[in-house]
């Protein structure tokens, strides 16, 4: 479980628990950088993005997830 929030009152609201940001980079440190990335070094050839792609597809293979029929949720 990654987090538990309150149920909204109103369909589509935010529910956001300022916590979840405790302990991230806030800008106060040199945890973070303002440096650009060179976006040329940063572009992946076909093939690794084909090796990417199999490794990805091999772990959500062994991802195991709870599935229910739509109808369960509409009758909530």
């Amino acid at each position: 479980m990654l987090a538990v929030h309150p149920r909204s009152a109103v369909r589509g609201a935010w529910i956001v628990d300022d916590s979840h940001w405790d302990g991230l980079p806030d800008g106060h440190t040199r945890s973070t950088t303002t440096a650009t990335a060179d976006p040329a070094a940063a572009t992946a050839t076909q093939a690794e993005v084909s090796v990417l792609h199999a490794r990805v597809a091999e772990l959500v293979g062994h991802v195991h997830v709870a599935q229910r029929p739509l109808t369960d949720y509409a009758a909530i």
